[in-house]
């Protein structure tokens, strides 16, 4: 993301690190006037001893904090954090115990018989309700045909 800074238009800095689609935490300004993360670069410097961009000979202890933009970067944090705040998912977290300790075996073997024949039952129940259903349905259905005019409610 690249915000304006001070009043110039054309004094715009990108937050982000480059290549990276990270926000800086920690950025440093080398002698060869380019900000890098200042773990990256230190790291970088320790191995190669020269500027990634322009080949100058760079030293960890030419790296100057850039407070500004640090400052901007956490400013930034902040409202991206605001703004996806109702995307955050929260992971769900069970105890590390049982709530409620259940000792027994038999008493797991029982539940599983009540649940079967819960189910069951609700099967039953079901098949007998769409029986009625169907019976009321066809009876008057039968009703209808036969012109039986004490099923039907006249207006006049």
């Amino acid at each position: 993301m690249t915000a304006i800074v001070g009043t110039n238009t054309n004094d715009i800095v990108d937050l982000n690190i480059y290549m990276i689609p990270k926000t800086f935490r920690d950025p440093v300004l080398a002698k060869d006037c380019y900000i890098y993360e200042r773990e990256k670069i230190s790291d970088w410097i320790q191995k190669h001893h020269i500027s990634p961009f322009t080949g100058q000979r760079l030293s960890v202890s030419d790296l100057q904090p850039d407070n500004r933009l640090q400052r901007l970067a956490a400013q930034q944090q902040d409202e991206e954090a605001y703004e996806n705040f109702g995307e955050m998912m929260i992971p769900c977290v069970s105890p590390a115990t049982p709530l409620i300790e259940d000792n027994s075996s038999e008493s797991s073997r029982g539940s599983s018989k009540d649940s079967k024949t819960g189910f069951i039952l609700i099967i039953c129940l079901s098949i007998c309700l769409i029986v009625f259903i169907l019976g009321i349905t066809v009876v008057g259905f039968k009703f209808y045909l036969a012109g039986n005019s004490n099923y039907i409610i006249r207006m006049c």
